[in-house]
């Protein structure tokens, strides 16, 4: 499509989607990789190490914003050399708490204006779920889901539910860890 005959042309809608998709598989990599780095950096600290030079020697990292995401509980359980999932010594543990959006990027991603109000709204959401969930390959949470797709938390969670109750999806985990993966 053209704009005042300038010549200047757009990505069409379906290219767009595509890349918002793999700009979300992406993002979601980095933050798992990343909550692993930080388990396995806390996991090893001294026992005589303050929490003042745990945040001095973050603030040096990328991962000060990882690390302000986990629970007391998260933290503890690393810690204790549990991880955070009560796993065996020496296993990463994830964050409980996904990291913050990148700067610049705002609240909204591309699609997420969704109308879920009609069955045609909700039967596409669902679709660009069920795609984001084989691009990603693996059990994924809401969080990371929903870059990809678009929408709102609620609309995402909803149809997830959705495609759980038709069998679609498999769910695991409870609360922060539950992870969707296809059946």
């Amino acid at each position: 499509m053209k704009i005042f005959g300038a010549g200047v042309t757009h990505l069409s809608s379906e290219k767009m989607a595509k890349s918002t998709q793999v700009v979300g598989i992406v993002n979601a990599a980095i933050e798992d990789a990343n909550r692993q780095i930080l388990s396995q950096a806390l996991s090893g600290l001294p026992k005589s190490a303050t929490i003042g030079e745990l945040v001095d020697g973050l603030h040096e990292t990328d991962l000060i914003e990882e690390f302000r995401g986990l629970t007391l509980e998260a933290f503890t359980a690393i810690l204790s050399g549990r991880g955070a999932r009560g796993g065996k010594r020496g296993r990463p543990a994830r964050a409980a708490k996904a990291a913050p959006a990148p700067k610049g990027r705002g609240k909204k991603t591309a699609g997420a204006k969704r109308n879920t109000r009609t069955q045609e709204g909700r039967d596409a959401l669902d679709a660009a779920i069920i795609e984001a969930l084989q691009g990603l390959g693996e059990p994924s949470a809401a969080e990371a889901i929903r870059p990809v797709t678009g929408g709102t938390a609620a609309q995402v969670r909803d149809s997830l539910k959705r495609l759980a109750e038709s069998k679609a999806v498999k769910v695991t985990g409870q609360r922060r860890g539950t992870r969707y993966a296809l059946k």
